[in-house]
């Protein structure tokens, strides 16, 4: 018999921002405004962020940073047209 697999996080809300001008590396980016730290934290382990649906690594010498408010900062420049995409399983 197959054992059966629980999780304790059902749910999946995706946050899209299509963005409209140049954006330079090591700027603040609220990706969307219901991403908010009083209805989700940051966990790696539970968060993906997506630019152009390439999976992006957090880390200061990765492609992002998150601060406690969720602001992001890229390290590289995001480009008008750019679509950030989060995923966060909660």
């Amino acid at each position: 018999m197959a054992k059966r697999v629980t999780h304790y996080r059902n749910f999946r809300k995706k946050f899209v921002k299509e963005i409209d001008e140049d954006i330079p590396a090591g700027t603040l980016i609220k990706v969307h405004e219901k991403l908010e730290p009083s209805c989700f934290t940051y966990d790696d382990n539970y968060w993906n962020v997506y630019v152009n649906g390439v999976l992006m690594v957090v880390g200061a010498d990765r492609d992002f940073m998150i601060d406690e408010k969720l602001m992001m900062t890229f390290n590289f420049d995001i480009k008008s047209g750019d679509v950030i995409a989060v995923s966060v399983v909660y």
